[in-house]
């Protein structure tokens, strides 16, 4: 038996399980090769420092996402009545997040 480690490249789902046989046809990982990766500045975007964004996300990574849905929500105002919100500019997935910039990477 050979042990090997491999990582993929973005988000996908795992089709074998660990300690199963394979062969050199078996498909391992299923998931979407990214074609091209943008970068969304969130906390620019909605106006908050990039250490509380992660309280403001409507996904996580990994999460495929369609254009138009929200990514991030702020409640504004006195009573919290209004919301600053970043939708996603089209279908992708959510890369990953940097907490120290508040950016988000997002393929599509």
């Amino acid at each position: 038996m050979c042990l090997y480690s491999l990582t993929y490249p973005s988000p996908g789902r795992v089709l074998v399980q660990e300690g199963e046989a394979i062969s050199p046809q078996t498909v391992l990982v299923q998931g979407k090769i990214p074609s091209k990766i943008i970068k969304i500045s969130l906390s620019l975007e909605i106006g908050i420092k990039p250490s509380e964004i992660i309280s403001c996300l409507v996904h996580k990574i990994g999460d495929e996402v369609e254009k138009g849905e929200i990514l991030v929500c702020k409640k504004t105002g006195i009573f919290g009545k209004g919301k600053k919100e970043v939708k996603a500019p089209r279908d992708g997935i959510v890369l990953a997040l940097d907490g120290e910039s508040g950016n988000y990477l997002w393929v599509y």
